[in-house]
């Protein structure tokens, strides 16, 4: 039992700013709400090869990491922490 109701908001020819109707205007050359294709090519035309060099670089350093010797050993640090003997001098 929910009620629906419509709520629109109509102006005079000449209220508004400028004579237009309700403060809003759309010109020629600018677009119409809602059409932003333009913007969002651009957009991606910025961002698809951003993504691709930063996924290059992300593996490059992954490499090096590897070819380094990185991860050679994972439980040898592990392991000197706990037999580690500080004895004071």
């Amino acid at each position: 039992m929910g009620v629906i109701m419509r709520i629109t908001a109509t102006a005079a020819p000449n209220a508004g700013l400028g004579g237009s109707r309700g403060g809003a205007e759309i010109r020629q050359g600018e677009g119409a709400p809602g059409d932003n294709s333009r913007s969002i090519v651009e957009i991606l035309i910025l961002l698809v090869p951003l993504s691709v060099v930063l996924a290059f670089l992300i593996g490059a350093v992954f490499w090096w990491s590897v070819d380094s010797g990185q991860f050679d050993d994972l439980e040898g640090p592990a392991h000197r922490i706990i037999s580690d003997d500080d004895s004071p001098v």
